[in-house]
């Protein structure tokens, strides 16, 4: 019983701490990522979207796609955001294509968010994983690359439009 009390004391107290902090100001970048987006047709062969919204006290942005990678059938989750402890922006991805998460750590350099995995193996394959994420007018380019730290060999690069 003494146990479930401090514990739930801590967690109230991590709670009322959590409340008085403030929103960190590098989220406000993310902004520009949230909505419903359509691949441009303009640009990629592959059909997909995109919806993009904040979750969880407007601290985290969560972007679901659906369509194809590489003439496959995907379904993605992304979540993209600010970790205070690292003073970095973090994205994680989860699809319907396999069963791991990927994290990469970044900055943003103007309308630009890039963010690198360490070393991983994927298919047999040794790398990082790139993800670039460059917001314009109405709309935001994904590039995603696979290499060495020096040079990456690119495996989506869709450009999303407002949905309309």
């Amino acid at each position: 019983m003494k146990r479930a009390f401090v514990l739930s004391t801590l967690v109230l107290a991590s709670f009322a701490m959590a409340q008085n902090q403030e929103r960190p100001k590098q989220l406000d970048w993310l902004d520009g990522l949230t909505g419903k987006w359509t691949l441009d047709e303009k640009v990629s062969k592959e059909k997909g979207t995109c919806n993009a919204k904040w979750v969880l006290a407007k601290r985290h942005v969560q972007m679901e796609f659906v369509g194809s990678v590489m003439d496959m059938p995907m379904e993605g989750l992304m979540l993209v955001s600010w970790d205070e402890t690292r003073n970095k922006y973090i994205s994680t991805w989860f699809d319907s294509m396999g069963g791991m998460a990927i994290s990469g750590y970044g900055d943003v350099k103007g309308d630009t968010l890039t963010t690198t995995t360490d070393m991983l193996e994927i298919m047999g394959q040794k790398g990082r994983i790139k993800m670039v994420l460059t917001k314009g007018k109405g709309g935001f380019t994904m590039n995603v690359g696979m290499g060495d730290g020096d040079k990456y060999e690119t495996f989506i690069d869709h450009h999303f439009v407002s949905a309309k």
